[in-house]
C-alpha cells in the first residue's frame, strides 16, 4: 500500500502538484511548467519522498484529470502510475467537501491527491503502454517489436457472408416490384 498520494491539477502552462501522505496532510507542493524539465521536478519531488531505504517513486501513484498531453505521456514513459480521474468526479469530491465550492489549483491537487487516497481502489491506473506507443506519444523514433502483433483471419459462420447481412430465407417470398 501506498505512503503517499500525489495530486496534479493539470492547465495548459502551469501545473500545480501536491503530495499528501496517510494522514491527508500536504507534505509537499510545487509548481511546474508542461515541459520536459517539468516532468522530471515531479519525477524528482516524488523521488525525494523517502521514509525508508525501500521507498521509490513508482510507488507514488499520481492522480490527474486528463489522460493525454505531454505530462501524461512522459509521467507513464516513466512507469509512473496515473490515475485519470473525470473532471465532473472531481467536481462532486469538491461539492461534497466545501459547500461554497471554492476553487484553487493548488486546492485541486491536494483535492485529487486525497481522492486516491481515500477512494483508490474506485480509480483505475492507466493501463502500461507498449513501447511503440511510449515513443509515438513522447514524438521519439519507433523501435520495431521483437514479436510483431498477429491477426486472425475472421471466417464465415455457418455460410453467412462476413459483413453480418442476412440472406432471405429461400422458402420466403420476396416482394416483386410493380
Amino acid at each position: 500500500m501506498p505512503r503517499f498520494w500525489c495530486g496534479v491539477d493539470w492547465s495548459e502552462s502551469l501545473n500545480d502538484v501536491a503530495v499528501v501522505d496517510a494522514s491527508g496532510r500536504m507534505v509537499a507542493h510545487t509548481r511546474v511548467e508542461e515541459t520536459p524539465a517539468g516532468v522530471e521536478e515531479i519525477l524528482a519531488l516524488l523521488g525525494g519522498l523517502r521514509t525508508s531505504h525501500r521507498h521509490s517513486r513508482k510507488q507514488v501513484p499520481v492522480a490527474i484529470e486528463t489522460r493525454q498531453g505531454l505530462l501524461v505521456a512522459a509521467l507513464r514513459a516513466k512507469d509512473q502510475p496515473v490515475v485519470t480521474i473525470n473532471p465532473t468526479v472531481v467536481a462532486r469530491y469538491r461539492g461534497r467537501l466545501s459547500p461554497a465550492c471554492h476553487k484553487s489549483d493548488r486546492a485541486d491537487a491536494v483535492l485529487l491527491a486525497n481522492i486516491l487516497r481515500t477512494d483508490g481502489a474506485l480509480h483505475r491506473p492507466r493501463p502500461a503502454r507498449l513501447r511503440r506507443c511510449r515513443a509515438a506519444d513522447l514524438g521519439e523514433q519507433q523501435q520495431p517489436d521483437r514479436h510483431p502483433p498477429t491477426y486472425r483471419q475472421p471466417q464465415p459462420q455457418s455460410g453467412r457472408p462476413l459483413l453480418g447481412l442476412r440472406q432471405p430465407h429461400p422458402l420466403t417470398r420476396v416482394p416483386r416490384p410493380l
